[in-house]
């Protein structure tokens, strides 16, 4: 059960609101209590029954620079790729069939934010826009990352 999965291990999951935007997330020591209250009062736990739970995703840690309010910060963040798309169906209600008429990818975006966030909106102030450096995995020296700066890619 995820539930008593997150009540159990709140570092590994995080509780989201239904909305785009950032913030309102539940993290960590947060999570078992709204959790608890949500299984033995459900009556009461009003929007939190809206609530999504999700595996908080740990990916690798990179050193960036932002601009942000006319000061440039360097930090240790995390990058987040969001994929757009868009899905049209037709539904039969009868024979609970769905019908994917049309499936199209729409755009990309990438948010990077410091380490020490647990939250990462941009509207919020938590992350920046940013733009992947893509390279040809087999050129790039993993073990001695260089800044783009002193990148020289093959063309």
């Amino acid at each position: 059960m995820v539930m008593k999965a997150a009540i159990e291990n709140p570092n590994n999951f995080v509780l989201k609101p239904q909305k785009e935007g950032g913030g309102n997330n539940f993290f960590d020591d947060e999570i078992p209590p709204l959790l608890q209250k949500m299984l033995q009062k459900p009556e009461e736990a009003g929007e939190l029954l809206t609530y999504l739970i999700m595996e908080r995703i740990v990916p690798p840690m990179i050193k960036f620079t932002s601009l942000r309010q006319g000061e440039i910060a360097v930090n240790d963040g995390l990058s987040e790729l969001g994929i757009f798309s868009c899905v049209f169906t037709k539904n039969d209600s009868q024979q609970r069939n769905h019908k994917v008429l049309e499936y199209k990818n729409m755009g990309t975006l990438v948010r990077t934010k410091a380490s020490h966030f647990n939250e990462g909106g941009v509207n919020s102030g938590f992350a920046v826009v940013d733009s992947p450096f893509v390279c040809p995995a087999a050129k790039f020296d993993w073990d001695n990352p260089k800044p783009i700066a002193q990148l020289q890619i093959p063309t």
